[in-house]
């Protein structure tokens, strides 16, 4: 499979890492950094158009509600902020969790929210009213990344252990859990089209497993460093996964295979660990979020 990459732009109005991406709309997405802003950026005229909050610690996880214009917030000191864009006004802090909030995501039909917690816990929140359902404790170590399913009925979750847990989302209840890594699974998803997992470690790999009978399908030694984040570009057919090691690869969504690396000598990428990505089908980019403070912004051409 023949891909090309372009830089398109390079954001830079963070003083700190980036570690958190949320689309807004068709042509806008959010930042949040370590510098403790949240920053709305425009894709037709690479600028950043709006302060969107401040908030009083490192932001590593964001989450916006559509319908009803909220952006939700995670931060490292483990608050999850709930701010009303229409108002422009902080409407509620969530105390659930002792440690940094790692990812926020969205499951519409169940109307919850799922925050997840280096504490080891994961919270399931109402999307009404943002009053906390359930505190789930499920290691000791950190959870890492939680992805739902296309029907949204499991959640899968990426712990600090080494393990990976499915949730079933109709009961909230864990109903299985395997080792999948040395050290730390940071990243799980499952696959848009393919009855499988894909996870990404610490230890630099990557692993296939099948999303029924949870057995290894595949191991590849994907990067150099610890993998953070896994992006499926579906119109593509293709996904990327971001790593410690300062590169995305690129590879074939279908057969697993490698096609692309994309690093600094070779394509003027980041200096520093690659930890979030987002996908704009619309426009055909994908954005990277580096500890360099840089958000780079890629087109892909199949």
């Amino acid at each position: 499979m023949e891909i090309t990459i372009t830089k398109k732009a390079n954001l830079a109005a963070h003083n700190g890492g980036i570690y958190a991406f949320a689309k807004y709309s068709e042509t806008q997405f959010f930042s949040g950094s370590s510098d403790r802003f949240v920053t709305i950026w425009d894709l037709e005229t690479f600028t950043n158009t709006a302060l969107t909050a401040q908030l009083p610690s490192q932001i590593y996880a964001l989450c916006y509600l559509k319908n009803n214009n909220y952006l939700i917030a995670g931060t490292f000191a483990g608050k999850i902020h709930v701010v009303n864009l229409t108002s422009k006004t902080e409407e509620k802090i969530l105390d659930n969790h002792t440690a940094a909030i790692f990812k926020i995501i969205h499951v519409a039909s169940k109307k919850i929210l799922i925050a997840i917690s280096a504490d080891g816990s994961i919270s399931i929140i109402d999307d009404n009213n943002f009053t906390t359902v359930k505190v789930i404790k499920l290691c000791a170590e950190k959870v890492r990344y939680v992805h739902i399913n296309t029907t949204e009925t499991q959640a899968i979750i990426a712990c600090g252990d080494g393990t990976i847990r499915i949730i079933n989302l109709n009961e909230i209840k864990q109903i299985q859990s395997f080792h999948a890594h040395q050290l730390s699974a940071n990243v799980a998803m499952f696959h848009p089209t393919k009855n499988v997992i894909v996870s990404g470690g610490r230890d630099a790999y990557m692993r296939i497993w099948d999303a029924e009978k949870f057995n290894l399908i595949e191991e590849i030694p994907a990067h150099n460093y610890a993998i953070y984040d896994i992006c499926f570009l579906t119109d593509k057919n293709v996904f990327a996964t971001a790593s410690r090691d300062k590169t995305i690869k690129i590879w074939d969504a279908e057969s697993f295979n490698f096609i692309l690396r994309i690093n600094n000598e070779s394509f003027e990428g980041h200096k520093n660990s690659v930890n979030c990505l987002l996908y704009n089908s619309k426009l055909n980019y994908l954005m990277s979020g580096s500890d360099d403070r840089n958000i780079i912004v890629w087109q892909i051409e199949k």
